[in-house]
């Protein structure tokens, strides 16, 4: 079904900072708000210019400014670059996957993400969060613009359903994991350097 995993995902976020987060952490009040603001915007659809956009993907695009525009720096730039790159490899797969399907041995959504992740990955190695901001920017923009080009034929003009919302929250959760194993694999080295060097004293 579209949309449970997008439902899935952000209730196990809200669950998780509402409940089980600490009170005084900074970011907690922020995030609950943010996951529960996602859900309830997702069955309102605004009409635009001949379009239906979805109230979670707006939510999404409009905070994905905002918090690049209150972390203007040099890197700005670049940024921007690599959305752009996301942008048309989001296209060319979706593309890719309209004319030639057979190829398409897993599950789309799931390759769709993956794919998106790996290349996220590629043009930034060290910070997750400008990751994660230059593929949900560049998965936005590039679901605008397939929509716009198959307008042009006569197909959908609806801008973010619930099977994209499902896709960007897959590209998260990927994020996600990949956090976790690093942090999993800091932990480890660092158990392993202490254990080591109580050997050697």
């Amino acid at each position: 079904m579209e949309g449970a995993f997008f439902y899935w995902f952000l209730w196990m976020g809200w669950i998780i900072t509402t409940f089980l987060v600490r009170k005084n952490d900074p970011n907690r009040f922020r995030l609950s708000a943010f996951f529960l603001l996602a859900i309830v915007f997702s069955e309102i659809n605004v009409p635009f210019l001949g379009f239906t956009l979805n109230g979670t993907f707006i939510f999404l695009y409009v905070m994905g400014f905002v918090y690049l525009a209150n972390t203007f720096n040099e890197k700005w730039m670049y940024l921007w670059i690599t959305s752009l790159i996301v942008t048309l490899s989001y296209n060319g797969y979706l593309f890719l996957q309209l004319v030639d399907p057979v190829w398409m041995i897993f599950h789309p959504q799931w390759m769709l993400a993956a794919f998106i992740f790996a290349l996220t990955m590629i043009v930034y190695s060290d910070c997750t969060k400008s990751r994660m901001l230059s593929g949900l920017l560049g998965m936005m923009q590039g679901e605008v613009m397939f929509q716009l080009l198959l307008a042009k034929w006569g197909f959908s003009s609806q801008i973010g359903t619930h099977y994209v919302l499902d896709m960007i929250c897959m590209f998260s959760f990927l994020h996600l994991v990949w956090k976790g194993l690093e942090n999993l694999s800091y932990i480890i080295d660092t158990a392993w350097l202490r254990k080591e060097r109580g050997k050697e004293g």
